[in-house]
């Protein structure tokens, strides 16, 4: 939701307007609930928090691609 040069929402915006199909995992400190309020609406993927550890993201990965 934090990042040095836009915000999440504006990054997932432009992601989403290059390639409208595109899953995207969020990922942040703030919690899921926070971020759901953030991003309501937006067709997200899925959620990891952080921290997390590399199973988790490859387990969030392997969900969004349909591999689990």
């Amino acid at each position: 939701m934090a990042m040095a040069v836009m915000g999440g929402e504006e990054a997932l915006d432009r992601m989403k307007a290059i390639r409208p199909g595109v899953p995207v995992v969020i990922s942040t400190g703030f919690g899921e609930m926070e971020a759901a309020r953030h991003f309501a609406r937006k067709d997200l993927a899925g959620f990891l928090e952080k921290p997390y550890t590399v199973s988790q993201l490859m387990e969030s990965i392997a969900v969004v691609l349909g591999r689990v």
